[in-house]
């Protein structure tokens, strides 16, 4: 017969574990982040629901320069800008020519990506991070979250591919091409000024 006292202490030796298997794969993460000075690259878009069928295909780029700023654009004709400045996040919808502008540190929860520009930011303790190979993946610990996780891989320190899933199962997967990385960029990629005839929608805390 087993002990319980046995059954707990091998319970807590494999939680042990893993919080230092977690706290390696953080530290993994933080030292590919931390190589990300800039980044910039063309990427390839699916969106897939839960069962996995293709919902939608696009093609974009995406600009990411530390600390804290993000550019990302889908082209026509699903035209979506997103441009992060460190204070603000600006949502861009062409269609319907609206702006929703957001705290970038609240913006978090529904967009983990603009971690990926602050490599030391403290919003990094709302998520849990596990290594698999060349692979992380990025659980949000907060069940209200609408994005639940984020995977990133890596090949010889460059990042090549980014997948995000919602509370619904749905996944957006990217794969990026024309990589470069750590390379100068202009400053008003990451400027927003708002385009004539577009409404603003303002949920900042003023």
């Amino acid at each position: 017969m087993i002990k319980p006292n046995f059954l707990l202490g091998c319970a807590a030796s494999v939680l042990s574990l893993s919080a230092v298997a977690d706290e390696a794969a953080v530290a993994a993460l933080q030292q590919h982040l931390n190589q990300l000075h800039s980044y910039s690259a063309d990427f390839e878009q699916q969106v897939t629901d839960a069962e996995g069928n293709i919902l939608q295909q696009a093609q974009g780029h995406i600009v990411l320069r530390q600390p804290s700023q993000m550019h990302w654009e889908v082209l026509p004709p699903n035209e979506n800008i997103l441009i992060a400045d460190g204070q603000t996040l600006w949502h861009i919808d062409p269609f319907v020519e609206q702006v929703v502008a957001l705290d970038q540190a609240a913006a978090v929860d529904n967009n983990p990506i603009i971690l990926l520009t602050d490599p030391q930011s403290p919003q990094w303790e709302r998520f849990d991070v596990q290594q698999t190979g060349t692979q992380f993946t990025i659980h949000a610990q907060s069940t209200d979250s609408p994005i639940t996780q984020l995977s990133l891989t890596f090949e010889q320190a460059q990042l090549t591919g980014l997948a995000m899933t919602d509370s619904q199962g749905q996944e957006s997967a990217l794969t990026f091409s024309n990589i470069q990385q750590n390379v100068a960029v202009a400053d008003q990629q990451f400027s927003f000024t708002l385009p004539q005839g577009f409404e603003l929608d303002d949920q900042r805390q003023h």
